[in-house]
């Protein structure tokens, strides 16, 4: 039995899918063990802007004695950064005669399938922006993993924070080390170090375990990095750089920031004279979003390229 397409049943037959995707979206949320963008992203709402800055924490100064007569005065935004939001999208064609056959249900299932790429969505974001991390400059006029990264504009101090050794024991060490003993810009020591995880790709997952998930060391003796770091084994990383691997202390300080200034949504075409329904005899529903990505503090990682041998 078909039926005539009209504005009223074709919104009736959107809320039905909005219904689908927001189904999918609660049933996703909190499912399963967190992912690595549940540990390491700072989520913000960016919602009527085009774009938002930030502080980086990295440069915020420890409280000094009250001399009198004598009080340095320090604006706490030391070190800004801007993230403009960027558009993503998604579209699936609605065939006309399936709608008219009133056989739309069988759409629910590819919105249901697109709701469970969002989590990965985030999680590609993120690794990209962890690997271009060796590379890419950002507002600081050094990459995000460096050797000498400044911590705040005006001050000498540095975060050094890159590894260029593929992962060992001994290297792991190198990271733990780096963050346990990272200072502010005034050469304070920020107590990092007390919930940290490393990050490997599947390709480095035997060696990851050996190192902090194995009491014994292969000699009997005890392993004193056992325990030392959470294992998140990241298959990210095998498409992107398979050496690299990364460790951050989750506790505190958040490495990155997903903005969101509009939720991802979706709309579907309700017009049976829109000029795309007559030319391609389907019927349009878009999944949108706005928001955007980006590194922001590096206080609390540590990254290896891997490219160089153990």
């Amino acid at each position: 039995m078909s039926i005539v397409l009209t504005h009223g049943y074709l919104r009736g037959l959107n809320t039905g899918y909005n219904i689908t995707l927001k189904k999918a979206l609660d049933a996703l949320a909190g499912s399963g063990p967190p992912r690595l963008s549940d540990l390491l992203l700072e989520e913000t709402n960016a919602a009527g802007f085009a774009s938002m800055e930030y502080d980086s924490a990295a440069g915020i100064p420890m409280l000094k004695e009250l001399t009198g007569n004598l009080q340095e005065q320090q604006n706490l935004s030391t070190v800004q950064f801007t993230i403009e939001n960027k558009t993503w999208s998604r579209l699936i064609g609605l065939n006309r005669a399936v709608l008219e056959r009133q056989q739309g249900r069988i759409y629910e299932r590819d919105i249901t399938n697109h709701a469970m790429v969002w989590p990965i969505f985030k999680e590609q974001r993120l690794a990209s922006a962890l690997t271009g991390g060796f590379t890419f400059v950002d507002y600081t006029g050094s990459p995000f993993f460096s050797a000498a990264r400044k911590i705040a504009a005006g001050k000498p101090g540095t975060i050094a924070n890159l590894g260029t050794k593929k992962l060992s024991a001994a290297n792991f060490e190198t990271g733990v080390k780096s963050i346990r003993t990272r200072t502010d810009a005034e050469g304070n020591i920020l107590g990092l170090g007390s919930k940290m995880v490393l990050v490997v790709s599947a390709n480095n997952e035997s060696l990851g375990q050996s190192i902090v998930q194995m009491a014994k060391l292969t000699s009997g003796a005890d392993n004193p990095n056992f325990n030392k770091a959470e294992l998140r084994v990241w298959p990210y990383l095998d498409v992107l750089m398979p050496d690299a691997w990364f460790l951050f202390d989750t506790q505190f300080v958040k490495p990155a920031i997903y903005q969101t200034e509009v939720p991802l949504a979706s709309y579907m075409q309700t017009n049976p004279e829109d000029a795309s329904v007559m030319l391609s005899d389907q019927y349009l529903y878009q999944l949108y979003h706005r928001g955007n990505l980006s590194l922001s503090d590096p206080t609390a990682a540590y990254g290896s390229t891997g490219a160089d041998a153990a």
